[in-house]
């Protein structure tokens, strides 16, 4: 214990140190991202040409659909499609409740078709969440599940969703 207490002792201004510049760097790294994908999230949501990766995902082959999913474990690439609408729908909810809302959502799938008819339901569902979203500004208030915030929130969270499992399908 004394030689702990000696190695610390004497370079406690050099741990001090380090620790504070292993903590800019990551306050630093965190700060950075969130401002690149709240940045993403605006350009994908609110231009034509970015909602391209919002909509990517309604262009898997049909005949991908039944395959597993490996990095989603007991999922089918269907089963992804069906989520990420899921997902659209709740910010979707969450957005046309208006920032006030003290409403919780549960996104409603059950009218998900089978077959490859799965895919234009999804696009359907992923127009209207852009249609929402172009209709906020960014910085305008909204609601989300962690309480008030604002639309930017919804942008950059939908972004993280799609690209995320259109990377897993």
């Amino acid at each position: 214990m004394t030689a702990l207490m000696d190695f610390l002792s004497t370079r406690r201004l050099q741990l001090a140190t380090d620790s504070w510049q292993h903590v800019s760097a990551t306050v630093q790294a965190v700060l950075l991202a969130t401002l690149l994908s709240v940045a993403i999230g605006v350009a994908v949501y609110r231009s034509r040409s970015g909602s391209a990766v919002a909509t990517g995902l309604a262009a898997t082959p049909p005949e991908r659909l039944a395959l597993d999913v490996p990095s989603c474990p007991g999922w089918t690439v269907r089963e992804g499609v069906v989520h990420t609408a899921g997902a659209h729908r709740w910010a979707t909810a969450f957005l046309q409740a208006g920032p006030d809302s003290k409403e919780r959502f549960i996104p409603d799938v059950s009218d998900a078709p089978d077959g490859d008819a799965v895919l234009g339901w999804y696009a359907g569902v992923n127009a209207a969440l852009l249609d929402e979203l172009r209709r906020h500004e960014p910085d305008e208030p909204a609601r989300a599940f962690i309480g008030r915030t604002v639309a930017a929130f919804w942008m950059r969270r939908m972004t993280q969703e799609v690209s995320i499992h259109r990377w897993d399908l």
